[in-house]
């Protein structure tokens, strides 16, 4: 239902007009309207109705009257209530309501206050209450029909200020007849003329409506007429504009931000849109100085002013938006008396200013989007620039804006800035000084500009001493000149943050890696994953904090130091340890698919403390390849400032990552660190495990003699504390550096002893006895007890699949590949290695060897294409990974190849570079075959008598029969039959013991082509 009382009442439903039959039923009504939802009293209501003409008795009357009102309007309450009665209505169904709402809409409405005080003028039908005859009610219409008036005049002002003068000219014709003695509708009347080239017919309205006024009210027009009457006259309006350049002064030894400005200079240029660009980044990074720089190129381009505000975004209290609009008015020549109070008011005004001009409005130190975006202007032609320590994302979603963060400079950038200002003789005096000073500013550029000033101000002191001094001291305290300092610089960020932020952003300066992840620092904060992540975006946010990678972060250089210092007013030792046992645990977990033997003893996880859970292996790898730095790096931390115990136990629970990526030096210094933690704190089982590490490393690393005085330090330590289950990983891992050297028989008298400590009962034994079996089964394969290398690797692979340990299979079936070639069984030799080649493990456990195996067995087929595919597949890979000993295996099998291939010099010179890979090792195997080859390149049979000489004194039997064969064929090519069968015969006799059918084979046919020549 809709009520209409500005012309006649009109009650409408639906559509259509309910009549309101009597005058008085229509007086009441509109009464009602007019206060809608209040309360009429009751001696109004009889006025409105009635008026001088009171009924004898007006309640009766009324009431009746209220009834019958009642019974026209069935679906609208007309309650009773204190001395009165009120109508219950929305009063957007009242017209009169609907106007009032308008009017008071369009103070705020911006650019759209033109529409809304049209829609709010098109509801009235002509003058109020046009049909009810009621003195009470004509009183009312009085102040409404003002009101109408006054958005006439706003409207009409609007009309011409969007240069809609032709428009508006015949509407402000009918009003001036209307309303002849009202000087606005003639004022506005001149304007449109002269902006419609009218000028005479505008002066002749000024003395048409002066006249009047002195004939019948005795007064001179106002204020507004006569403004309207100096236009006129002029000939032309004074806006009040004038052209202001308030730039900064542009710095001489800018420097550096080519690219930077380049990009700037040309997102800025004046187009169809509001050219907008913010440059944002951490403090210090010299963002205003790009942007008047930027400004000052951009002059000719922008002629109608330059403006320049600071919104004091990184102070505690951001100027407002409605304060900045009142400035940028005033600079746009407003009277400050006609300034709105209003921010939309503000800042439609200012669009209104703006529009049609070329200006370039600069917004150094912006806090956010909502104290920029009422800034902005409305039309092309003007530009925005604006520096932010937060990346203002808001102003690129809503408005289009282009960003820039600006980052530290290079190397190369920051030191040219250093030796502008401190001398470019000086810093070549000391060129690596001057880099390591640049470093320690973080090379941003405020940092490096109070650096290199503190030079330019004691030319007597070394850049190398300053540097120095800043490295071991307070270096955010000293990085400071004339009342200008880092630390303050920060401090004003620090300043704007959340006490939540506040305390996260103190807590991350603890972490000792290069950056963290989300679920780190969910562990570090001890918060949720969301929380954290939302923490870090809004660190990002404030560039206190830079993305990494998708969920990865980490701080700038000297804001890592700021974080550092700022730690202290937090709980940071528990953060610290939150952190450390969220890495141990999380670390222990990732390596668990790669670890066949374990002997670590990790209780369950604190309770705040959410180590990962990883669903795939490929994850848990990821995750290792992200988290190696920093964790090596908590390591250090710890092994230095404590808590000391999660040296070593962070060291053990990561020992198969490095292990298993050949990082033996990282491994090395990672349990070197422990080690000495172990040792501060008189923890013996910290001790042996960190000697255990340390001699595995070593054997990996082919430094045999030293680490098997660890593994005997183990075993001693471990004997005294009775842990029987660390004893036996040191005798086992010994028999692996024992076969891996080249002592089979020492490997095989270990895994023996090994296997004793398995039979009588230790910690893991299932999962031990398995070791053992393995590595049993590869000492009898050096030994040369291939049948039995057989048997005991079998039950070892079938124990693995019981136990459910892949790793245990994998390098099993490594070992098995290699016995199956020797026993001639190329086909099994093949199965085996694919199985471990397709396995989901290969890539992190036994890739290269596996592929170094089918090479030699397709080699062996003479199918030498493939084989050379599968051994340079190996090759670069072992050489990727850095561990030298799989390279120089690699190298020998692409000699192989070449032999096969009669490419003599070409087989030659990858047996040499074998050699040359695996010297400074304890590698004896793989320096017998590369002589071997060597031998049957060169055909000279000194290297093969070498490789024998060297098989026999390390018990390498099985070796021992190859150099034999390679020396029999030699002797044989140069003639000396004796000499030849000679070997033939022993290498044959060997062969046959073995039960090494390939080596059987070649053997004999070398003893059959001896004697039938």
């Amino acid at each position: 239902m809709e009520f209409r009382v500005l012309g006649p009442i009109e009650v409408v439903a639906g559509g259509r007009v309910i009549p309101i039959g009597s005058a008085r039923l229509r007086c009441l009504l509109a009464a009602l309207l007019v206060r809608a939802n209040k309360v009429v009293r009751f001696d109004e209501l009889v006025e409105a109705v009635w008026g001088e003409s009171v009924p004898a008795n007006p309640r009766p009357a009324v009431y009746t009257l209220v009834t019958r009102l009642r019974s026209v309007l069935k679906d609208i309450d007309i309650e009773a209530g204190g001395d009165g009665y009120r109508i219950v209505v929305d009063e957007g169904q009242v017209d009169v309501k609907r106007f009032e709402g308008g009017i008071a809409a369009a103070r705020t409405a911006g650019e759209g206050e033109t529409e809304v005080l049209r829609q709010a003028l098109e509801l009235w039908r002509g003058e109020p209450f046009a049909d009810v005859p009621s003195d009470y009610l004509r009183r009312m219409a009085e102040p409404l029909a003002e009101r109408r008036l006054q958005a006439l005049e706003r409207k009409l002002e609007l009309d011409l200020n969007a240069g809609q003068h032709q428009v508006a000219l015949p509407e402000l014709t009918e009003l001036t007849a209307e309303y002849p003695l009202r000087e606005r509708f003639w004022a506005l009347l001149m304007l449109a003329l002269f902006r419609a080239g009218r000028q005479a017919e505008a002066l002749r309205a000024y003395s048409a409506v002066r006249q009047r006024l002195v004939d019948e009210l005795g007064v001179e027009p106002g204020a507004h007429l006569r403004k309207a009457h100096e236009i006129v006259l002029a000939g032309e309006e004074d806006s009040g504009w004038r052209v202001e350049c308030q730039l900064p002064i542009d710095i001489g030894d800018f420097t550096n931000r080519d690219d930077e400005l380049a990009h700037v200079l040309e997102s800025m240029r004046p187009g169809t849109t509001v050219p907008i660009m913010t440059i944002s980044g951490p403090p210090g990074m010299g963002k205003s100085a790009l942007v008047v720089r930027a400004a000052h190129r951009l002059i000719e381009q922008y002629p109608d002013g330059q403006w320049f505000l600071r919104l004091k975004g990184a102070s505690p209290a951001p100027r407002p938006a409605n304060d900045l609009l009142a400035e940028l008015l005033r600079t746009a020549g407003v009277d400050p008396t006609s300034i709105p109070a209003d921010v939309d008011a503000r800042a439609s005004l200012l669009r209104s200013r703006l529009a049609e001009r070329r200006v370039l409005i600069v917004l150094d130190d912006a806090a956010g989007v909502e104290q920029v975006a009422p800034l902005l202007p409305g039309r092309p032609g003007s530009a925005v620039l604006v520096t932010s320590r937060s990346e203002l994302g808001g102003l690129s979603v809503l408005y289009g804006g282009n960003r820039i963060s600006l980052q530290p400079f290079s190397g190369r950038h920051a030191y040219d800035l250093l030796a502008r200002i401190a001398g470019r003789a000086r810093c070549a005096e000391d060129i690596g000084a001057s880099t390591v000073l640049t470093d320690l500013c973080g090379r941003m550029p405020l940092a490096l500009r109070i650096a290199a000033s503190n030079l330019a101000s004691r030319p007597g002191l070394r850049i190398a001493r300053y540097a120095e001094d800043l490295r071991s001291g307070d270096r955010l305290a000293k990085l400071k000149t004339s009342g200008i300092g880092i630390r303050a610089v920060f401090d004003g960020s620090f300043a704007t943050l959340s006490e939540v932020d506040q305390r996260a952003f103190g807590l991350l300066g603890v972490v000792p890696g290069m950056d963290i992840s989300v679920a780190g620092a969910a562990a570090l904060l001890e918060c949720d994953i969301d929380e954290a992540g939302d923490i870090l975006e809004r660190l990002v946010a404030a560039n206190l904090l830079e993305r990494q990678a998708e969920d990865r972060f980490r701080f700038h250089d000297l804001i890592r130091v700021y974080a550092a210092a700022r730690a202290n007013d937090y709980d940071s030792a528990e953060a610290l340890r939150r952190l450390a046992d969220w890495y141990l645990y999380s670390v222990y977990a990732a390596v668990a698919p790669i670890a066949s033997v374990y002997v670590s003893r990790l209780g369950p996880a604190p309770a705040d403390v959410v180590p990962l859970v990883f669903e795939t292996t490929d994850e848990a790898m990821r995750w290792l390849d992200a988290e190696r730095h920093n964790y090596m790096a908590l390591i250090e931390h710890t092994a230095a400032y404590g808590p000391l115990r999660y040296a070593w136990q962070l060291t053990d629970a990561a020992r198969p990552d490095l292990y298993h990526s050949y990082r033996t030096d990282d491994l090395n210094r990672m349990a070197g660190l422990g080690l000495a933690a172990a040792r501060q704190v008189g923890d013996q089982r910290g001790q042996a495990i960190m000697f255990l590490v340390l001699g595995s490393s070593k054997a990996v690393a082919g430094h045999f003699d030293e680490s098997v005085d660890d593994f005997a330090e183990c075993r001693r330590i471990a004997a005294v504390i009775g842990e029987t289950g660390i004893y036996a990983s040191a005798v086992l891992t010994t028999a692996v550096a024992y076969h891996e050297a080249g002592w089979p028989q020492k490997a095989v008298e270990a895994a023996e002893e090994g296997r004793e400590l398995v039979d009588r009962g230790v910690e893991q034994g299932e999962q031990r006895k398995l070791a053992v079996l393995s590595n049993l089964g590869v000492a009898y394969y050096g030994v040369g007890r291939l049948r039995d290398a057989l048997e005991t690797l079998v039950e070892a692979r079938e124990l693995a699949i019981r136990l459910e340990v892949p790793t245990g299979e994998i390098v099993t079936c490594g070992y098995l590949s290699q016995v199956h070639r020797e026993l001639g069984d190329a086909d099994q030799a093949l199965a085996v290695s694919r199985f471990v080649l397709e396995s989901t493990l290969a890539r992190y456990y036994a890739h290269d060897p596996a592929n170094i195996m089918i090479a030699r067995v397709h080699c062996d087929r003479g199918e030498t294409e493939l084989a050379r595919t599968y051994a340079i597949t190996a090759l670069e890979g072992a050489r990727s990974r850095g561990y030298r000993k799989h390279e120089a295996e690699a190298a020998v099998v692409l000699g192989t190849i070449c032999l096969a291939e009669g490419q003599r010099e070409l087989a030659l010179s990858h047996f040499r570079q074998a050699l040359d890979l695996v010297r400074g090792l304890v590698a004896y195997p793989v320096e017998v075959e590369a002589l071997a080859g060597m031998t049957l390149a060169s055909g000279t049979a000194g290297f093969a008598e070498k490789a024998v000489a060297l098989a026999r004194e390390h018990g390498m039997r099985l070796l021992e029969a190859k150099a034999l064969a390679a020396l029999a064929e030699v002797k044989a090519d140069q003639g000396d039959s004796g000499e030849a069968l000679a070997a033939a015969g022993q290498a044959l006799e060997m062969f046959r013991e073995f039960g090494c059918r390939r080596g059987e084979r070649h053997a004999g046919g070398i003893v059959g082509r001896v004697k039938g020549n």
